[in-house]
């Protein structure tokens, strides 16, 4: 605080910096708790269309080209976000 403001400004900017303090702890723990709602709804959606496709996916051959697309495209993405250490 400034020199030469009243007692009342000192308190007043004391208590807006702690309420500040609180509203922002309360900003992150909602955008966590945000975060962990829409991971929830994710899995629970990819548990649902993995149950779905187990249900209607009969043919053997269906099953491992759908298994090795996936790899290939889980390859592609790891060989481009992961760099080898120089």
């Amino acid at each position: 605080m400034p020199e030469g403001t009243g007692v009342l400004a000192a308190t007043l900017f004391d208590g807006l910096t702690a309420v500040s303090g609180t509203v922002a702890f309360s900003f992150i723990v909602a955008l966590a708790l945000g975060l962990v709602a829409m991971v929830v709804l994710f899995l629970t959606s990819a548990v649902v269309v993995l149950d779905r496709f187990a249900r209607t996916a009969r043919s053997p051959l269906w099953i491992v080209g759908s298994g090795i697309v996936w790899a290939v495209l889980a390859g592609i993405v790891a060989a481009r976000t992961i760099s080898p250490d120089a």
